[in-house]
């Protein structure tokens, strides 16, 4: 009993001692955090902080540059970047600026670089010139690991090392640089990237490369202490939006996964008064994601999806519940351990948001120019230091309205749909047959759904919009359904 008594004792402990570690860890970084983001237009490192935004060195960039990506080291000594013409490093100890990590080459289509390694010493670059693109396989590609203080290649794979896609692959893509290795999986510039795969991690101190073994996916945000991810996904039991997308259909839910490895999400977010999610991020030092909207279908004369990208936003927390965030239009930039940075593509604007107790937000606007010209380049923690796993509760698929006399409706408010092939929809000024003919909509035309379903003569009823026109007009009767759920990609 006593030997019982001991081990409880010294595993409550131990609980205790890892939750005062984890409590002390968080306070530390909640009090001192600082992301660094590059201003391409001006050559600035700006310093975002909990107290405002403070400016950073000047990068005395090379005449005519055009920057496409950049990163820093940990320990702010080295900056790298990416230009139209190679790859370069400034010291930022030193103040000496730009030694060019490769030779300067007109003929560039592609270069990434990897993040920099977690000791701050080196990167990892992958270019692809015209020759490759216009290889029928003959031209291989190069990934090569630089030293940033002496700016020598340590180490080199091939492209032809890497486990075969089914496309011509032409560049790698790069994931996280961890203490396990380096990410990597091959890609296709002229086919805007890989979406989703599987990495290899490669250790180049030693030059050994795993198969591939870690699941890939552009749309998954991880947690980096907990592993855990969340990903904005379209679910087929939840209603479909319709929204214009490219390539993918267009997210309805938020899911969550325990790790990169867990076979199957679970829903647990959807917002049945705006079906459309346009994205999510891990904030809050992984207390919660703030889910971003996509706004308001809607059908104007010029344009069938006149669509109101307002953007609002939601904050989740792992108990469930809510907090709706008035800021329109912004997406995250990255989160931070008492909140997020915020900016907007539309405007250009950002700010810094932080999560006050009762819920309340503090939102301090940078004025530091226009933010669709930053780069995020680092930060001085890591997010999720107070985080313990655990998931979010799950969210249940809505009930779909059967009117009497009609079958279950597959429609939804605030979502595209289409009339059928065949005979127009009539479009009247009341949800039933004796109101007003306004107009009539032809098949195969897309129509906004407003609101809805009224029950009328064994139908339902949608108020819609199309062309501009707003007006009442029945799914079907029976068992046949004039208007069907647009599921829309558009590019």
């Amino acid at each position: 009993m006593l030997k019982k008594t001991v081990i409880i004792f010294f595993t409550i402990l131990v609980v205790i001692l890892n939750s005062a570690a984890l409590q002390e860890r968080a306070q530390a970084q909640t009090a001192s955090w600082r992301v660094t983001v590059f201003d391409r237009s001006t050559g600035l490192l700006h310093y975002l902080t909990p107290a405002g935004i403070q400016p950073g060195p000047v990068i005395a960039l090379p005449e005519g540059s055009e920057i496409w990506n950049a990163a820093l080291s940990p320990d702010d000594h080295y900056f790298v970047f990416v230009d139209d013409q190679g790859v370069w490093v400034a010291d930022l100890l030193a103040g000496t600026c730009c030694t060019p990590l490769t030779a300067p080459d007109s003929t560039l289509f592609s270069t990434y670089i990897s993040p920099i390694s977690p000791d701050g010493t080196q990167i990892a670059i992958s270019m692809s010139s015209e020759a490759v693109f216009t290889s029928t396989g003959g031209v291989d590609v190069p990934v090569l690991v630089f030293d940033l203080a002496s700016g020598q290649v340590v180490a080199s794979l091939l492209l032809s090392q890497l486990q075969a896609i089914d496309y011509q692959p032409s560049a790698v893509q790069f994931g996280d640089w961890r203490a396990d290795g380096l990410r990597l999986i091959p890609s296709c510039w002229g086919c805007e990237g890989t979406w989703e795969g599987l990495y290899q991690l490669w250790d180049p101190a030693t030059n050994t490369l795993t198969p591939p073994v870690e699941p890939f996916d552009i749309f998954m945000q991880r947690l980096p202490t907990t592993g855990e991810i969340i990903k904005a996904n379209a679910h087929p039991d939840y209603p479909q939006s319709g929204f214009p997308s490219a390539y993918f259909a267009p997210s309805n839910v938020v899911e969550y996964y325990p790790s990169v490895t867990a076979p199957d999400g679970m829903a647990v977010y959807f917002n049945p008064n705006s079906v459309y999610v346009n994205g999510v991020d891990w904030v809050v030092d992984g207390q919660a994601f703030l889910a971003v909207l996509g706004g308001r279908a809607r059908s104007s004369a010029d344009n069938l999806f006149d669509t109101t990208m307002d953007n609002e936003s939601v904050l989740v927390f792992r108990d469930g519940h809510q907090v709706p965030v008035p800021m329109p239009g912004y997406n995250v930039l990255t989160g931070t351990p008492d909140g997020w940075i915020a900016w907007s593509w539309q405007t250009g604007e950002s700010a810094i948001v932080q999560l006050l107790p009762g819920d309340q937000l503090n939102i301090i606007p940078t004025n530091a120019g226009n933010s669709t010209n930053w780069l995020l380049v680092g930060a001085n923690f890591q997010l999720g230091a107070s985080a313990v796993a655990s998931p979010f509760p799950a969210a249940q698929p809505p009930t779909f309205v059967t009117c009497p006399g009609f079958a279950t409706s597959r429609l939804w408010p605030n979502t595209y749909a289409a009339v059928s092939p065949g005979e127009p929809n009539n479009l009247r000024d009341q949800p039933n047959s004796a109101g007003a003919l306004i107009g009539t909509i032809p098949g195969g035309e897309v129509i906004a759904i407003i609101e809805g379903p009224q029950c009328a003569e064994d139908m339902a009823w949608w108020h819609v919009e199309y062309k501009g026109v707003l007006g009442w007009t029945s799914e079907g009767q029976g068992s046949s359904y004039w208007l069907e759920p647009f599921g829309a990609m558009m590019y």
